[in-house]
């Protein structure tokens, strides 16, 4: 590993918003749900059920192999307060959105505004959240969502856009966590090969 005690540091940190692969199963899952309701096949919370029962043991296979692979850090991450804060201050904004008819979606909007920052911050390891931060400010004012606007094609955008975004930026979680250990791994041997400290 890294003597860098800063790469070390953030890359400790980041490893469990990294692990991009394990999302991938459940991404899939809930696409697989928005194309069927956008083409109007025959859906039913069971099939979303089952989706989920396939999905989430695949996730944890791919965890099992993430801890294999690269080890297994205890990094501190989102407590359940602070991500019900966030839940509840979304549908909160959300809710003044319909309320006074606003053309844009509070909620969306907050959040993309929010993951940006985050991702600006984080940008070395986690920059690829930015993908992400874009589809929630688009989707806040797209299609334009003031009266009258279609809830069908807003909900199809969404629905079927969420899921592809969120592969994307998996995958890329996850060649950002390769490349990371990878550079760690060329640090050591350019230590050792020129006698580095």
């Amino acid at each position: 590993m890294s003597h860098d005690p800063e790469s070390i540091r953030l890359l400790t940190q980041r490893y469990r918003f990294l692990r991009g692969l394990e999302q991938v199963p459940i991404a899939l899952a809930f696409l697989a749900m928005a194309a069927a309701n956008a083409l109007d096949l025959l859906w039913s919370p069971i099939v979303l059920v089952v989706l989920l029962a396939l999905a989430i043991p695949a996730s944890r296979a791919i965890g099992r192999y993430y801890d294999r692979r690269f080890g297994v850090v205890k990094a501190p991450g989102w407590g359940g307060r602070t991500l019900a804060l966030v839940l509840v201050t979304f549908f909160a904004l959300q809710s003044l959105s319909a309320v006074f008819s606003l053309p844009v979606q509070l909620g969306f909007l907050a959040a993309g505004v929010g993951l940006a920052v985050y991702a600006l911050r984080n940008f070395a390891l986690e920059g690829q959240r930015l993908l992400l931060a874009v589809f929630f400010i688009v989707i806040s004012v797209w299609p334009p969502i003031s009266v009258p606007w279609d809830a069908d094609v807003w909900q199809s955008a969404a629905g079927l856009g969420l899921p592809v975004v969120w592969t994307l930026m998996a995958l890329w979680d996850h060649r950002m966590l390769v490349k990371a250990f990878e550079r760690a791994r060329l640090t050591d041997v350019y230590q050792v090969s020129w006698g580095g400290e």
